[in-house]
């Protein structure tokens, strides 16, 4: 974005306004990164979208993004999406991430469109990227913080307690083979028989 310093405000600090670059000068951009138009064609298909938003245009283009994207949410922060937003269509990535065109999709495309907007984003980004999958919001996602054993099923206790508190002897199932010589056990390689069967019910 290039900055312009407009009328001062009645604070008498200058308000400041943000225009993006013009189309062509960031393709150029992308094309001497990346020496290929494809990531160009890519990353300005989908900021056009964005900038021929009514309610968001070619100025301030970012903040204003940012504001509809955080807007009823508190747990959003509104500086930190404008400055992700801008990253992620600077020239040093190829474009941006598919988390981030499926959020723009979101918030900026009428709901009628957005199934055919984001096939034909999903083609371009396949061809800038050359075939690297699109890692999507996911609403099954787990949240920030969490792990994946949090969201599982119970399944049975690694300890093998018994139902009164007391602590089950290891069943044969749940022991590493180990490598021993051919032929009948020694004393060394010999089991105890289990208070319990493998069914769980104690041994009389």
């Amino acid at each position: 974005m290039t900055p312009q310093n407009n009328t001062p405000t009645f604070g008498g600090e200058p308000h400041v306004r943000h225009r993006l670059l013009p189309p062509e000068r960031l393709a150029a951009a992308y094309d001497e990164r990346w020496r290929s138009p494809a990531v160009s064609a890519y990353a300005l298909a989908v900021r056009a979208v964005i900038e021929d938003c009514p309610e968001i245009g070619p100025v301030n283009t970012w903040s204003r993004l940012a504001e509809r994207i955080c807007q009823g949410r508190p747990g959003r922060d509104r500086d930190v999406w404008r400055k992700k937003l801008s990253r992620h269509f600077a020239p040093e990535l190829k474009g941006p991430p598919w988390q981030t065109v499926e959020m723009i999709v979101r918030y900026v495309v009428p709901e009628s469109e957005r199934e055919a907007t984001l096939g034909r984003f999903k083609r371009l980004h396949d061809a800038a990227r050359e075939g690297s999958p699109r890692k999507g919001c996911n609403p099954g996602r787990f949240p920030a913080g969490t792990s994946a054993a949090q969201y599982l099923p119970a399944g049975p206790s690694p300890t093998n307690h018994a139902p009164a508190g007391r602590r089950r002897a290891t069943r044969l199932d749940q022991v590493w083979a180990t490598s021993r010589p051919a032929g009948p056990l020694s004393v060394h390689h010999q089991v105890d028989p289990l208070p319990y069967a493998p069914d769980g019910a104690r041994r009389r």
